[in-house]
C-alpha cells in the first residue's frame, strides 16, 4: 500500500538538492571560520576564496536555472560573497580599511545575514528571517562583549553553520 501512495504522491528524499547545499555551506562556514580563528592573516582569504568557489560550484550544479528564482538566489549569493571577499582582501591591503581586519568575523556575520535576508525575499519563506536574525544578533553581541570579539571567528563559524543547519531542518 505504501508503494501505491508513493506512486500517487511522490515522496521527495530528505536530502534533496537544497538541503545538500545548505549542509555543504554549514561545513564550509564552520571549517573556514575555525581555520580563520587560528590564522588571522591575509593568507586566510585565499582559503576562503577556494572554499567559496567550491560552495558556489556545488550550488550551481544542484540548482536548476530553468527556474528564475533559483537563478536569482544563486546570483544573490555570488554577489554577496564577491562583495564580502573584496572587503576582506581590502581589509589587509588598504590603509583606509585596515581597521576592519579586527572585525571580519562580525562583518561576515552581517554579510551572511544580508544573503539570508535577500534569499528570504526571493524564496518568500520566513525561515530566512530567523537565520538572518540569528546572525545579526550574534554580530551585535560579539561587538558588545569583548570576550566574544576575541573569539569572533568561532562565533561566526558556529552561528553561520547553525543558520545553515536551521535551513536544512526548516526550509
Amino acid at each position: 500500500m505504501n508503494n501505491e501512495v508513493e506512486k500517487i504522491i511522490p515522496v521527495e528524499p530528505y536530502w534533496n538538492a537544497g538541503r545538500k547545499v545548505f549542509g555543504l555551506w554549514a561545513a564550509i562556514i564552520l571549517g573556514g571560520f575555525v581555520a580563520t580563528h587560528y590564522n588571522q592573516t591575509d593568507k586566510i582569504n585565499y582559503l576562503w576564496l577556494a572554499l567559496s568557489l567550491i560552495g558556489l560550484a556545488y550550488m550551481k550544479k544542484e540548482m536548476s536555472f530553468q527556474y528564475f528564482d533559483l537563478k536569482k538566489i544563486f546570483l544573490t549569493w555570488f554577489y554577496v560573497i564577491l562583495f564580502g571577499m573584496i572587503i576582506s582582501f581590502a581589509a589587509f591591503s588598504s590603509p583606509k580599511l585596515v581597521f576592519l581586519s579586527g572585525y571580519l568575523g562580525v562583518f561576515w556575520l552581517l554579510v551572511m545575514a544580508l544573503g539570508h535576508a535577500i534569499t528570504g525575499i526571493i524564496d518568500n519563506k520566513s525561515v530566512y528571517v530567523t537565520t538572518a536574525g540569528m546572525q545579526i544578533l550574534a554580530a551585535g553581541l560579539t561587538l558588545y562583549f569583548l570576550p566574544l570579539l576575541i573569539i569572533q571567528y568561532l562565533v561566526a563559524g558556529l552561528v553561520g553553520a547553525l543558520a545553515m543547519i536551521w535551513l536544512v531542518l526548516y526550509a
